[in-house]
């Protein structure tokens, strides 16, 4: 499982969002992305499991998007992710992948959309099957009942870790 946050530590909402993965226990990756800046193929990556285009994901008020014109630069994708590239402070921040989903953590909160959905997803993955049983392939040591469901929605939770 590939779960990651873009962090800068000295950023409120990237602490916070760190408190709630480890609250969750999540296991993930923490990628200090001013220190190991990101690269065209993996902001092309992020920004697709984001489901947005770059220019959804700027920080309009930070000053290195004023000083450098970086508006002039919103309709060209391909220009606006080399200036995320130069200038990786005017991305918004943190962003928290999970599985192969991802949201910008503002506010934090938001870190359980991807939580919840890769819960659900695993779960259905692990029901369904079931679903398909039987009354007459069920017994009632092994038939599909709210006590299994609940089993595997507690199992589905430490799918996460």
């Amino acid at each position: 499982m590939k779960n990651y946050i873009y962090h800068n530590p000295r950023w409120g909402k990237s602490r916070k969002s760190v408190e709630i993965l480890n609250k969750e226990n999540i296991k993930y990756t923490i990628i200090e992305y001013l220190k190991y800046p990101l690269n065209r193929d993996m902001l092309t990556k992020v920004f697709q499991k984001l489901n947005i285009k770059p220019k959804d994901a700027l920080r309009k008020n930070e000053s290195e998007y004023k000083e450098n014109n970086i508006e002039s630069l919103i309709n060209n994708e391909d220009q606006l992710i080399e200036a995320i590239i130069k200038f990786p402070k005017i991305l918004e921040r943190p962003i928290i992948i999970i599985n192969e989903r991802a949201v910008i953590g503002r506010p934090p909160e938001k870190i359980y959309d991807i939580i919840w959905f890769t819960m659900a997803i695993i779960s259905l993955t692990l029901i369904t099957p079931l679903l398909s049983i039987s009354p007459e392939q069920s017994s009632p040591s092994v038939g599909l009942n709210w006590d299994m469901i609940i089993l595997i929605t507690a199992i589905t939770s430490l799918t996460l870790t």
